[in-house]
């Protein structure tokens, strides 16, 4: 069965229900995401996020990572007007980006947002910060790779798939 809900009904009509999977295309209010995850505890279900965090590091977006076991100092979103506007972005805007969130105090940059064209300019800056920056189509290639038992190593984006 599919339904759909909208947040400005809130957080009382998800209550009660079991769910297998949930689908925020929007960001949630903070209630409404922890809503969103009771309702599918009880099945070990899953959660899809496809929202661009346009509030920057709300409540909703730092839980998501620090649920992870992350510390997040800064979320900086391209704010494109489409998704397909996404994969039109300059490496000078990357690159201007990656610099924004970049301070001592950040351990490594993770960009996530599957239709950015930055696994190359990630490699590339790993180079001038010195500390890892990962893009996650970067990621889910490494991941793909060795969840299938493949241990090639590929140059050029990064110390993930370069060394590990």
């Amino acid at each position: 069965t599919l339904t759909l809900k909208s947040y400005e009904r809130g957080r009382e009509k998800l209550q009660g229900e079991t769910l297998d999977w949930i689908w925020c295309d929007e960001e949630p209010p903070q209630d409404i995401y922890s809503e969103c995850l009771a309702r599918i505890s009880a099945r070990k279900g899953g959660v899809i996020v496809t929202f661009t965090p346009l509030k920057g590091l709300s409540e909703v977006v730092r839980r998501f990572f620090e649920d992870l076991g992350f510390d997040v100092t800064t979320v900086l979103g391209l704010k494109c007007k489409s998704p397909v506007l996404i994969a039109h972005e300059t490496e000078d805007r990357l690159r201007d980006a990656i610099m924004e969130v970049n301070s001592d105090d950040v351990d490594a940059i993770v960009q996530a947002g599957t239709n950015l064209a930055m696994a190359r300019l990630a490699g590339i800056a790993e180079k001038w910060l010195n500390k890892p920056v990962v893009a996650i189509n970067t990621a889910t290639y490494w991941h793909a790779l060795r969840s299938n038992g493949i241990p090639d190593k590929v140059e050029g984006f990064g110390s993930l798939l370069s060394i590990h």
